[in-house]
């Protein structure tokens, strides 16, 4: 019996049905019927008259499938597209990285400020496993990267200085440095890549992290949705190809609900927002804002107007072509 769409998800993630194996479900629905379609039709074109005929036609009509770009995932086959969200850093025939330029963005700017304050025996983190005050508000005084600037000029914690706080997050989590003995200090690893010839590498450790390791939800209040993240190099691929222009951000929200629909079913509809709206600004905070303006690929501006008319532009810079190469 298939479960109501607002009942506990029988897989036992503790999520409602319809936000968890419901989506997939879904699209595996509209996958099955659209292959049918095809295979059906082939078929009789071809006049098969047996069920090893009939299975031949369906291996080919998959494959071809596989291979044939979407207009939904902007000219990516759903093979390529499957690289993109499974295998982002094992797949050189779809997509490769430079480690040989020198970036520049909030992201590594904060890791080298924060790691710049570190002693040789690191520094003695807080109670609470953060770091210290004075190194944070010392951060803070320096740099104009983080939005708090706009509303106060003191921190009284890490966690207050969001940035920061990601990016030690997520320096922990590509093993860049660690909490040992309650003080964080630079790993082996860390250390190697510290020096200034080797801020490429530095930087992909914190691409890397920051898109696979560390939990984009946890900086908002949004429902999961983790597709949003999943399809992080999507996002990427959308900027390479239309970033050069500057356009609403608006325009790349549609377009990933128009290649992953099933991200609408994540978000309810209320009576300030309809679900599609709520996915929209989802995708603008974590994949534009928090990832892509965060790690220097697209500069954002916003457009002065009224509250509802507002509008945020953004366009893409040159680290994003130099880092990033699509390839098929």
């Amino acid at each position: 019996m298939k479960p109501q769409r607002n009942a506990p998800c029988p897989c036992g993630s503790g999520k409602k049905y319809k936000r968890c194996c419901g989506q997939l479900l879904d699209s595996a629905h509209a996958i099955t019927q659209n292959m049918a379609d095809a295979i059906a039709q082939e078929a009789s074109t071809q006049g098969a008259s047996s069920i090893d005929a009939l299975n031949r036609i369906a291996a080919t009509v998959n494959a071809r499938q596989n291979l044939r770009g979407l207009d939904d995932f902007m000219g990516l086959s759903p093979d390529q597209m499957s690289c993109l969200l499974y295998q982002p850093f094992n797949s050189p025939q779809v997509v490769t990285f430079s480690i040989d330029s020198t970036p520049t963005a909030p992201i590594l700017r904060l890791y080298n400020a924060m790691t710049n304050h570190f002693e040789e025996n690191g520094v003695k983190a807080t109670a609470k496993k953060n770091l210290p005050l004075k190194l944070c508000q010392a951060i803070f005084a320096e740099d104009d990267y983080d939005e708090l600037h706009r509303l106060s000029q003191t921190i009284n914690t890490e966690t207050a200085f969001d940035s920061l706080h990601v990016t030690r997050l997520t320096a922990e989590a590509a093993k860049l440095i660690a909490l040992r003995k309650g003080r964080f200090s630079l790993t082996k690893k860390g250390k190697i890549l510290s020096t200034p010839d080797k801020q490429g590498e530095l930087y992909f450790e914190l691409f890397k992290a920051y898109g696979t390791v560390f939990n984009w939800a946890y900086r908002d209040n949004y429902d999961d949705a983790d597709i949003i993240q999943q399809g992080f190099l999507f996002t990427l691929y959308m900027l390479v190809f239309c970033g050069e222009q500057s356009r609403p951000t608006t325009f790349y929200a549609e377009y990933f609900t128009k290649a992953f629909p099933m991200i609408i079913s994540a978000f309810e509809d209320r009576p300030y927002s309809t679900a599609q709206e709520t996915a929209n600004r989802c995708f603008i905070l974590r994949s534009l804002e928090r990832f892509a303006a965060f790690f220097g690929l697209i500069r954002m501006t916003t457009v002065p107007g009224s509250k509802r008319d507002e509008k945020m532009l953004l366009e893409k810079t040159a680290l994003l072509d130099v880092f990033i190469t699509f390839h098929g």
